[in-house]
């Protein structure tokens, strides 16, 4: 198995484990903004890997950008997010 494959199903484990994990820390990202009267229009993520905080801030309306060095991880990431780039 190659590694593209091997970061591509831990991306998906990842996914199903954390999910719930990454809404909470979206949402106490969110709401420090609005504590702090912060504009927050658009989030960057660096090393996004399966993107679950990216698709918790897409659904609330932010624009997303995210940067994944593994190509598994990146192509779960573009399936996940498809109208996403």
């Amino acid at each position: 198995m190659d590694s593209n494959q091997v970061n591509y199903d831990f991306a998906k484990a990842w996914d199903l484990n954390q999910g719930d994990f990454a809404e909470g820390i979206a949402q106490n990202i969110i709401n420090f903004a609005s504590v702090n009267n912060r504009k927050i229009q658009s989030i960057y993520d660096v090393c996004c890997g399966a993107s679950n905080l990216l698709s918790v801030f897409d659904k609330c309306g932010f624009k997303c950008y995210g940067t994944e060095t593994r190509q598994g991880m990146y192509e779960y990431s573009k399936e996940k997010l498809p109208n996403k780039q």
